[in-house]
């Protein structure tokens, strides 16, 4: 049994977590929020909130990085709702194929990230879920996929001036069941690198919302390499999304 910090200073106890295999290679069964996880909160939790929930509030990027970075693997790090503002999470941790290290909002949509925040995901077997950017800015992405066998589900970039919604580099990553809507910068709302050897990512169930014309290139919904790598095989799978004009 392992004790899991979930950030806003409450501290549950995970007895037992199952998830289900939705990584990328794999059927899908359903989302990845059909996980289960039995916890009890402990009796002095509300008088941690009370003491340090307001003053803690200027640091959510740096704790959710320090759990990470401690994380073991089938670890669930469920993270209080709230609204963020200028949060840069940086998620680096490694789980397995069996016992992934899940980041995700205590409740679907409630964590809603402004201003220049962004995500960027980096390590091996990593799911992160229920985020939600609205109307936020960056040279970047809002979202950024590295390392393999990593997955966003069930999050949602909506607005803002990224140059990328979604953006994915290394090897075998997966961005399933999301909702990207109204992108009026320039850039294609998710980029796929393709550098060389077959990446084998796979993007599927997204519903790309509407996104007015930005009346010159780079205004694509989906870009897979660049105009130099148009020889690579990037061996990407794109299936079961939603387009609307």
């Amino acid at each position: 049994m392992r004790t899991v910090t979930v950030y806003g200073c409450s501290i549950f106890r995970v007895s037992r977590v199952a998830i289900p295999p939705a990584l990328p290679g794999r059927p899908i069964s359903g989302k990845t929020s059909a996980m289960t996880a039995r916890v009890s909160l402990l009796p002095f939790v509300p008088l941690v909130l009370c003491a340090f929930a307001a003053r803690a509030a200027e640091h959510h990027a740096e704790e959710i990085a320090r759990l990470a970075a401690a994380a073991k693997p089938g670890d669930l790090i469920a993270v209080a709702d709230g609204e963020w503002h200028d949060q840069a999470l940086k998620i680096r941790a490694n789980g397995t194929a069996e016992r992934p290290i899940t980041v995700r909002a205590t409740t679907l949509g409630k964590i809603v990230l402004s201003g220049e925040s962004s995500l960027e995901i980096d390590g091996e077997h990593v799911i992160v879920s229920g985020l939600v950017f609205q109307d936020g800015t960056g040279e970047g992405a809002a979202i950024s996929i590295k390392g393999q066998h990593c997955q966003v589900t069930e999050c949602a970039v909506l607005g803002g001036r990224y140059k990328f919604f979604v953006h994915l580099f290394g090897r075998e990553n997966r961005v399933d069941h999301c909702y990207l809507a109204d992108k009026t910068s320039e850039g294609p709302t998710v980029q796929v690198e393709a550098p060389g050897e077959p990446n084998g990512h796979r993007i599927d169930h997204n519903h790309f919302g509407p996104r007015p014309p930005l009346g010159r290139n780079g205004g694509e919904s989906m870009r897979v390499g660049y105009s130099h790598q148009s020889m690579n095989n990037s061996r990407t799978l794109v299936e079961q999304n939603l387009f609307e004009r």
